[in-house]
């Protein structure tokens, strides 16, 4: 086989280390171009660089993905492909205030009632829409009463209802200070709310029936003397609170004991709460309980006696009589009955007599 040479002649006066660098050039080059391709063609879309093996989706595929999910109810997953649509189309703040305010219908159709607040909430922080702002409105109170927030909820209607807006919003007027820390009225509020929540927080108990005492209990708070009471409370409890801190109370043997066994309670109750969460009686179970277990609660019949003693039938007929005649029962018992453990008490037998108590003519009574 012949050899090939494939050197280029140098043209004629030209030095060969010029024609080394101007090659080296040159191949340095194509090598860029190539990779810039592959580059290219790699990470173009619809190419191979997806690390799952997919295309990632254009803005028309994932409103389309993200309309199919909400339609079939698919809350969380619904949620995530209108903010994945969000973050692809970068729409306006008018269009993305109506978007979120969309995903918070779907939180709180799916009950996620807090996830459906914080849309609701950045909704009206993009921009507020005239359009959505009665809607926005009725959503948020069917939110936080769905979570127990009356305090939340008397808020938020205030807001709404000033006639104000620019001015200090509803429960930013501070109540009192100790030090640094402000304690407005909204504070006092939320503080309560957590007091009740923890006074409410039986096991079983329905959460119909919670709701309400809570809504009872918050509103009594309402009271301005309440609220004031509630206030001195608070504030009490803080300064023995900090004086005990600078004390180092904590440290006393019997301080730490208690907080032992405070823990102990607390986290015993958290885990009774957890096991006991899912249980609920309603009124319709204790019905229930009651018609199939009927002779648990039934008792004899039985009746309270009062009697006259007397030794012979003449004075019985005579006792009788007197009584017909007008004579009241209790005090003729006092003064002629012969019985006396029951003479000075009116006649009165202690206690119920049932059928199968006492003497048989008392039995006979009760049956």
């Amino acid at each position: 086989m012949a050899d090939f040479d494939f050197t280029v002649p140098s043209p004629a006066g030209s030095a060969p280390a010029a024609a080394k660098s101007k090659g080296y050039w040159l191949l340095l080059l194509l090598n860029v171009v190539i990779i810039v391709l592959l580059l290219v063609i790699l990470f173009r879309p619809g190419g191979n660089a997806a690390p799952s093996g997919g295309s990632t989706l254009n803005r028309e595929q994932q409103l389309e993905l993200a309309q199919r999910l909400e339609r079939q109810g698919l809350t969380e997953a619904a949620v995530e492909a209108w903010q994945e649509y969000l973050r692809i189309s970068q729409p306006d703040p008018e269009k993305a205030a109506k978007l979120w305010y969309r995903i918070g219908m779907i939180q709180q159709d799916g009950r996620l009632y807090e996830q459906a607040l914080a849309s609701y909430y950045r909704s009206e922080s993009l921009q507020v829409v005239d359009v959505l702002t009665n809607e926005i409105s009725r959503r948020t109170q069917e939110c936080l009463m769905a979570l127990g927030k009356v305090a939340g909820l008397r808020r938020s209607l205030e807001e709404r209802t000033s006639m104000t807006p620019s001015a200090a919003q509803p429960g930013d007027d501070v109540l009192a200070e100790i030090g640094s820390w402000k304690i407005t009225r909204g504070e006092l509020e939320r503080l309560a709310e957590q007091m009740i929540d923890m006074q409410l927080a039986a096991p079983g108990m329905p959460p119909e029936q919670a709701a309400e005492q809570k809504k009872t209990m918050l509103k009594n708070l309402s009271n301005p003397e309440n609220l004031q009471g509630l206030l001195a409370q608070v504030v009490q409890e803080e300064l023995l609170y900090r004086e005990a801190r600078e004390q180092k109370v904590y440290e006393q043997d019997f301080v730490r004991q208690k907080l032992q066994q405070a823990e102990r309670g607390i986290l015993a109750s958290a885990v009774m709460r957890q096991r006991l969460g899912g249980m609920q009686v309603s009124d319709a179970d204790v019905k229930d309980f009651f018609i199939a277990n009927q002779e648990m609660f039934r008792e004899p019949a039985a009746v309270r006696l009062a009697h006259i003693q007397v030794a012979d039938s003449e004075r019985a007929k005579s006792a009788i009589a007197s009584i017909t005649g007008g004579t009241e029962f209790a005090d003729l018992a006092k003064s002629i009955s012969q019985d006396a453990a029951t003479a000075e008490k009116s006649g009165e037998i202690a206690g119920w007599l049932t059928s199968d108590q006492g003497p048989e003519e008392h039995r006979a009574l009760a049956r």
